[in-house]
């Protein structure tokens, strides 16, 4: 795993532990530090994958609307 994943820090708001990211635009995103499995299914198949996905953490934090920035 590289460094990013390595550090968790605790949220600001509400304490609960933080992975770090950076997006695809080089800014740092915080995501829940556990997995969650997730069934991915192919258009046009009858074929899925379990694939391990990450929620960020303003979807789960209880005051995460207050951080996300509004576009």
């Amino acid at each position: 795993m590289d460094d990013l994943f390595a550090k968790v820090t605790p949220c600001a708001s509400c304490g609960q532990p933080v992975r770090w990211i950076t997006t695809s635009r080089g800014n740092p995103s915080p995501i829940d530090p556990k997995a969650h499995k997730m069934l991915v299914l192919r258009p046009g198949t009858e074929i899925a994958d379990v694939v391990d996905a990450y929620i960020s953490h303003f979807s789960t934090c209880p005051t995460g609307h207050q951080h996300g920035r509004v576009k």
